[in-house]
């Protein structure tokens, strides 16, 4: 039986299901999983009750973010570590034409919760930011394990990744679940039925719409998401005007560190697993499949809505990038912003990640990666030496 539609609530249960039973009756038993497992769970229905609660709320008190028509959004994909998090954060300085979710706005998208945020932060602001503070420092507790990998805040810009991952249709899924190597039908989107894209599409565009509703009625919507490239057919079925900036790196590069980024938690829960065991492979394996679906649905793209844009051209230049960027799309690029760009990219000058991995590390091949990817080293030039 349906109790919500899809605009209000969208929960895939039977993903939460099966991994329940894979892990309850699977051997070996790993009981520090099941226990982080069930603590996690808990959280996610204390989640989802709290977020159902102010989307009823929104139906009733601001029912006319229905209205709100999403037009010519801007999303920054690529492969997991490619840059999107620096681009995104440096174009989300013109705050002026564009609006962006924030960590705590991913988790509950709703008018109502957003309207609380800002009347808190109004407050709190006037009497010291202690909430802003306290909140600083939970998330350096929460993600501390991410600080070399991804920096990440409650009020940070980030990506609009977690309405897919609590609607359980995000390989995200499995940063808990270490069995993403038994799920192969759940990683490209666009593969799926026809309803379970469409139910999420109605499900993520509603979010869309009520986070612009609360935070950006004037302004385009801007997003980054590193696992969009697996649902580019289904989104730009809703978005049809949406504008792609497609940052593409090396993918001797980019998997194995696509492997080490997703597999954090597995050094916390799942200690048994190798670095070359068929759940940590499979990170790579869903890279390779990202890349490939990008390759295939990219000519659905207008080609005035679509930048691609090289990794290490990017790096190099940053400004000149997003000048490149701004240009493409017809859009006025402020003095103002230029400034900020530039101070914001002298202030990043000096960072380097220290985040190491390797593909031996994790049994990758770079003739396998080459073969499989033929297209893509074709397409943008990338070297693939022999091993």
């Amino acid at each position: 039986m349906v109790y919500f539609h899809p605009t209000i609530y969208y929960v895939r249960y039977s993903i939460l299901l099966r991994c329940y039973r894979i892990m309850l009756f699977g051997k070996p038993v790993n009981f520090k999983l099941i226990t982080i497992s069930v603590f996690f769970t808990l959280l996610f229905f204390v989640q989802q009750l709290i977020n159902l609660f102010f989307r009823l709320l929104d139906e009733i008190l601001y029912f006319k973010y229905r209205a709100v028509n999403i037009k010519e959004p801007v999303y920054i994909i690529a492969n997991p570590r490619s840059g999107t998090t620096y681009l995104h954060r440096l174009v989300s300085l013109d705050d002026n034409r564009f609006a962006y979710m924030k960590f705590l706005h991913t988790l509950f998208p709703s008018v109502s919760f957003i309207k609380l945020t800002h009347l808190i932060s109004k407050i709190d602001k006037k009497a010291g930011g202690h909430v802003t503070r306290l909140l600083d420092k939970a998330a350096e507790k929460l993600f501390s394990g991410w600080d070399e990998i991804h920096n990440m805040g409650f009020n940070k810009a980030e990506e609009d990744e977690a309405p897919f991952a609590l609607s359980l249709t995000s390989v995200g899924v499995f940063l808990l679940f270490p069995y993403l190597h038994l799920f192969k039908d759940t990683w490209i989107l666009d593969n799926e039925s026809e309803s379970v894209k469409k139910d999420l599409m109605l499900y993520y565009s509603n979010c869309i719409k009520r986070f612009m509703y609360a935070s950006g009625k004037n302004k385009t919507y801007l997003s980054k998401n590193v696992l969009m490239s697996g649902r580019l057919q289904t989104m730009l079925e809703y978005f049809p005007d949406a504008r792609i900036i497609y940052i593409v790196r090396n993918p001797y590069q980019v998997l194995p560190s696509f492997v080490s980024m997703f597999a954090v938690m597995y050094r916390v829960h799942s200690k048994r697993l190798n670095d070359n065991d068929p759940a940590m492979q499979a990170w790579a394996e869903a890279g390779m499949a990202f890349y490939l679906n990008f390759y295939k649905f990219r000519n659905h793209i207008q080609p005035g809505n679509l930048v691609t844009l090289k990794y290490n051209d990017f790096i190099k230049a940053p400004v000149e990038t997003v000048e490149h960027i701004y240009n493409h799309f017809g859009l006025a690029i402020s003095e103002l912003l230029k400034d900020k760009l530039t101070a914001a990219v002298y202030e990043n000058r000096h960072f380097k990640s220290k985040h190491a991995y390797s593909l031996e590390q994790y049994g990758l091949s770079k003739n396998d990666i080459a073969e499989k990817l033929k297209v893509i080293f074709d397409e943008f030039g990338f070297e693939a030496p022999s091993e």
